[in-house]
């Protein structure tokens, strides 16, 4: 009130005041007193709307009337209630306090003097000439001010006094009379009267009692109400203290960004005592983890803006320890001012739990993912077995024997797909991206799987599909897993409808993904569906429902797309159908359109020769790698490490013998690999040609082989057409791997992240 008074005193005009009861200093009636008084005239008639949410009914209502206040509307009040009566009262349109009056005079010429007087000034003026007519009337109209002679025909005025000042009334009550008797006046002033009159006298004078008893009135009664609230407040916070003392909740309470209450269960959660509480900012317990977020929350909460009223946060104790709460925030008052009250339940061990229990889930899925690799390779390794062993029975039919030799063929390159689905499924396999329109790769993919089926699909694809970056082979095996689900869940034919649209996502759309831009792919069938209990299940690995099949499809779409940074969600019905929806992050770039390499149209049938080195840790790789190249007209040496490969390849140069091109195993246990050796070999021979090969295909150098100083790379297990097509790539191109000079020009990093070129040295 002092700061409006300050403002009002430096402004011309003010057109409209809204204020609140309860304020610091000079409350909202002593201000209404202001406003109306001689000190600040030219606000005497500028309305005044009073607001408050602690006090409300007809009670306060009549205070705020009697202190000069135009209006009075409790909080939470409806916006449009406000403005409505904002609108009135800059209008002019509000109606005036109704104060009604009650004159109780048997002189009728006196009584009509006084009634035409107070109606002048706005009073609802009713006259009794009688005692019982005056309790007729003080029932029926509950007058704020009586002013009542002491002489009546049927009755003396204080027996009407007693009766209008019973307790609860607010009443004022004025006495006149003719009686010059002083005692007379001390009497009535002692059986409760507002104030005395004698006759004769001025009607505006005795108006003006009247207004100044009612204000006076209105101060005590608010007093009385200040005193009362007071109690009520009092009262309040020592129920709330107890409760909070005895609940194992942590409570606390702050206003702005500091503390101003906490609880003894606050102590024992975050280690600190509540002294040291109360001198912090609300985030400083708060884990770093969790602490923006709550900033966030704390400034949009005091910006009046919807905030979520729970969730989950970390602490971090005095000691140092990380402690999960579940917290419950909602605005209230306290102390009679605006706060903010937390409860925040220890969660910690409910989190560790939750822990243990997904880790017995993994556990669980790891057992039935053994189970499943352990049943898929024995039945590959009975297939590769038992031809194996019939190949030796029918050596003397070459027709059998072929037969035989490529059944197991076929078994070793189940087993090989087998190896490679398992790759991407678990933390390798890390895709090598690149930027790209899928819209393209989605139709090329969904075409490619329903060729020959009774089963059409249907696109929906956005013209203007932002570009993404992505692993184009693994991508199109998460669209063709998806596909082959719809197709195998369509028995009877149908059409799969796949959409793609842009998408902008706010911060928790779709959890977990961040606020940004996403690619959205939705593939829908109208197939059987998934009952309701398997959903939870599909990406789990090995887990199926169909007769054929490994189980690892979905498992390794799951895989894929998180590792893209994505996200899949499934929603299906039984008997209505599966939709399957992708959301991959867009990229800002736009990509680049690449021409095909022209296919290399050279005859591999025939190797050129040449000496070729190969180093194997393993004997029997060694073994049959030197009968594979000795069978493409190689001539071979065989090394068992990095070492011996290194020594080899300088005695040869001595020799006057290079070698023409160098096979090298990844990883060699206990000694130099592949990754050292090529290093070494490239000091000794800047133009030497090294093709790595390695079971590890997850391995970031067989994906970016070139950056570590390879020319080439086949992925074990190969075929011997594979690897003739490499060598022969090799040993006919005129550039070698990055083509650098003998100086460790290449830092070599351990696990480059993915697209990341080598670094170049000075």
């Amino acid at each position: 009130a002092e700061e409006a008074l300050r403002h009002m005193h430096q402004r011309a005009a003010v057109d409209l005041v809204i204020t609140d009861l309860y304020m610091p200093g000079i409350d909202g009636w002593r201000f209404c007193r202001l406003l109306r008084s001689p000190e600040y005239a030219a606000f005497n008639t500028t309305p005044i709307l009073v607001v408050s949410a602690t006090y409300s009914g007809e009670d306060a209502e009549r205070i705020t009337a009697d202190l000069g206040a135009n209006a009075f509307l409790s909080i939470p009040y409806d916006p449009p209630v406000l403005l409505a009566r904002v609108r009135a009262l800059l209008e002019k349109r509000s109606p005036p306090p109704t104060i009604r009056t009650l004159i109780v005079e048997d002189d009728e010429a006196l009584a009509r003097l006084l009634r035409q007087a107070f109606q002048r000034h706005g009073y609802v003026t009713s006259v009794a000439t009688t005692g019982a007519e005056a309790r007729r009337l003080y029932r029926e109209h509950k007058p704020e001010i009586a002013v009542v002679d002491y002489y009546l025909p049927d009755m003396t005025g204080d027996r009407l006094l007693k009766e209008f000042k019973q307790p609860g009334s607010s009443t004022v009550v004025i006495m006149i009379t003719g009686d010059q008797n002083p005692e007379r006046a001390v009497q009535l002033m002692q059986d409760g009267a507002d104030d005395f009159v004698r006759k004769p006298f001025d009607p505006a004078y005795l108006i003006g009692i009247c207004q100044r008893a009612r204000r006076q009135r209105a101060l005590l009664r608010v007093e009385e109400l200040l005193e009362e609230r007071t109690h009520q407040l009092q009262e309040s916070e020592r129920l709330f203290r107890t409760l909070a003392e005895t609940i194992s909740a942590g409570v606390y309470i702050y206003r702005g960004d500091r503390y101003i209450y906490a609880n003894s269960a606050a102590e024992a959660i975050t280690g600190y005592t509540r002294d040291e509480l109360l001198k912090m900012k609300v985030w400083d317990p708060i884990h770093p983890d969790s602490r923006q977020l709550i900033k966030q929350r704390t400034e949009a909460r005091q910006r009046g803006d919807p905030v979520p009223s729970r969730y989950e946060l970390k602490l971090l104790t005095k000691t140092g320890e990380e402690r999960w709460v579940d917290v419950t925030a909602s605005i209230i008052r306290f102390q009679d001012k605006p706060a903010v009250l937390v409860t925040a339940f220890d969660i910690t061990e409910r989190k560790k739990m939750e822990a243990e229990l997904l880790k017995a889930q993994k556990l669980e899925s790891l057992g039935l993912l053994a189970g499943g690799i352990a049943h898929d390779f024995n039945n590959f390794l009975m297939a590769i077995l038992g031809n194996i062993s019939l190949a030796r029975l029918e050596a003397d039919s070459p027709e059998n024997l072929s037969e035989r030799l490529m059944a197991a063929e076929r078994a070793c390159l189940r087993a090989k797909d087998l190896t490679q689905q398992l790759l991407t499924f678990s933390k390798g396999g890390t895709p090598i991206r690149k930027l790209t329109s899928i819209a393209e790769l989605i139709k090329e993919s969904a075409e490619f799987v329903l060729r020959g089926s009774n089963v059409r699909c249907q696109f929906s694809i956005a013209d203007d599909l932002w570009p993404v970056e992505i692993d184009i082979g693994q991508m199109s095996q998460v669209i063709q897993n998806l596909i082959i689900n719809a197709d195998q869940a369509s028995p009877n034919g149908g059409t799969i409808t796949i959409r793609a649209q842009n998408v902008t996502l706010d911060e928790g759309d779709v959890p977990p993904l961040k606020a940004g831009r996403y690619v959205k792919i939705a593939i829908e069938d109208h197939g059987i569906g998934i009952p309701r209990e398997h959903l939870s299940k599909i990406f789990d690995p090995y887990f199926t429902t169909k007769q054929k099949g490994s189980g690892l499809g979905l498992s390794i779409v799951y895989s894929i797309v998180k590792k893209h940074d994505g996200h899949i969600t499934v929603r299906s019905e039984l008997g209505r159908g599966t939709t399957f929806t992708i959301y991959l992050p867009a990229s800002g770039e736009a990509p680049t359109r690449e021409t095909p390499e022209t296919a290399r149209t050279e005859d591999t049938s025939s190797s050129r020769g040449g000496r070729i080195l190969v180093m194997d840790d393993e004997e029997i790789i060694r073994d049959v790698t030197r009968h594979i190249l000795e069978r493409l007209g190689y001539d071979v040496a065989l090394a068992r490490d990095g070492e011996e490969a290194i020594q080899m390849y300088r005695d040869a140069q001595r020799r006057g013998r290079p070698f023409d091109a160098v096979i090298m195993d990844l990883t060699v246990p206990g000694g130099m690999g592949g990754k050292e050796a090529i290093r070494r070999l490239r000091t000794i021979d800047p133009q030497v040609k090294a093709i790595v090969a390695s079971g590890y295909s997850n391995d970031p150098i067989m994906a970016n082989y070139r950056a570590y100083g390879f020319d080439g790379v086949v992925a074990k297990p190969y075929r011997i057409e594979e690897l003739r097509r490499v060598l022969h790539q090799v040993l006919t191109s005129t550039e070698t791997a990055n083509d650098v000079p003998p100086s460790g020009i290449l830092q070599w990093p351990d696990a480059p992240p993915e697209n990341r070129e080598p670094k170049l040295s000075s």
